[in-house]
């Protein structure tokens, strides 16, 4: 018996049909949180436990359920002011979604300096995979990533940052897509052993060529698996 299927045989009755309703949808598809538990409510698979619940906090309750039982992967998308009039960076209220593996901010009010995190700021350690965009955060401010030790993924999009520094514990992929006042990727990514590929678009030559040094100082340890993608459509001109 594999672990997928001892987890199902595990589950409470009222469950696994929801569980089994996950099979309707391709593989590694993205399924709107809404879509899905309006499909379980159509599908009579929710009861109401209490008059003062509705059959949606029911169902939000079912997957919640399902979340914790590391059955589901949650993927949370976030756009909007992510920004004080001061250009602190705070975040939506993600205390609830304690196994949230990927999380994706776009910022949608302009700055025009360097901002710097709130201090009421809170990144999940389960996170694997994060995109910033917009956010205009000095690199300074990157010590909160090594608040999440699971990082794998970092995707830093239309002026995330405008500086670099620091490290990362497990990182495996670098995008880094229009950030044209980026000067350099930071010599601290020279020894991340982990990291496998470095994507930049529109970020300026100095840029890229800290990352062909970087490229070059892992294939000096030996490390020759580190792969280098410049897009060019995104090259400022």
């Amino acid at each position: 018996m594999d672990t997928l299927e001892f987890s199902y045989s595990h589950l409470p009755q009222h469950l696994k049909p929801c569980f089994l309703s996950f099979g309707a949808f391709p593989e590694d598809n993205d399924i709107p949180v809404r879509k899905l538990l309006w499909l379980w409510i159509a599908a009579g698979f929710i009861y109401q436990d209490s008059a003062k619940k509705t059959l949606e906090d029911a169902a939000e309750q079912y997957l919640m359920d399902l979340i914790r039982r590391s059955l589901v992967v949650v993927k949370f998308g976030f756009c909007g002011p992510l920004t004080t009039k001061n250009g602190d960076l705070i975040s939506p209220d993600l205390g609830h979604l304690v196994h949230l593996e990927t999380l994706k901010l776009l910022n949608t009010i302009p700055l025009c300096k360097s901002g710097s995190l709130s201090a009421s700021i809170v990144f999940l350690r389960s996170l694997k995979n994060l995109t910033m965009s917009n956010t205009y955060l000095d690199w300074k401010e990157a010590w909160v990533f090594e608040m999440i030790p699971n990082l794998e993924v970092l995707k830093l999009k239309f002026h995330a940052f405008v500086a670099f520094r620091d490290h990362f514990l497990v990182l495996q992929r670098l995008q880094v897509h229009r950030c044209p006042y980026l000067m350099e990727i930071p010599e601290d990514f020279e020894n991340i052993c982990t990291l496998e590929w470095i994507e930049l678009g529109g970020c300026g030559q100095a840029a890229t060529n800290s990352a062909r040094d970087i490229q070059q100082e892992q294939e000096s340890y030996g490390n020759d698996w580190l792969k280098i993608l410049i897009i060019p459509e995104l090259t400022p001109s």
